[in-house]
């Protein structure tokens, strides 16, 4: 599977994971068969969102805008990027190169 291919399977471009940019639907195929949010009876985006929301205002996450997203990579989704990369491993440095540690 190319690194192409494997970025669609998450809901992403592979441009957009190059530049460590990770939309919110991706987060939700890999967080939405966890049973925190597959158990709150057809709530799982929300508390998702609300998860990300709080990820937000504690300066985990932030949110790329709209605008910048439209104009790189011709896309309206809702999108994040870490603001620590050293807080998170990503899931993508197999599809993107990242670092062998």
């Amino acid at each position: 599977m190319t690194g192409a291919e494997k970025a669609r399977k998450y809901g992403g471009s592979l441009a957009v994971l190059q530049d460590r940019i990770i939309p919110l639907s991706c987060i939700a195929r890999g967080t939405m068969q966890m049973a925190s949010f597959r158990k709150t009876r057809g709530k799982g985006m929300q508390a998702l969102k609300s998860v990300v929301e709080q990820l937000v205002q504690e300066g985990v996450l932030q949110e790329v805008p709209t605008g910048r997203l439209l104009s790189r990579y011709n896309s309206r989704a809702r999108a994040f990027i870490a603001c620590d990369e050293l807080a998170f491993r990503s899931p993508f440095d197999d599809i993107v190169g990242g670092n062998d540690n």
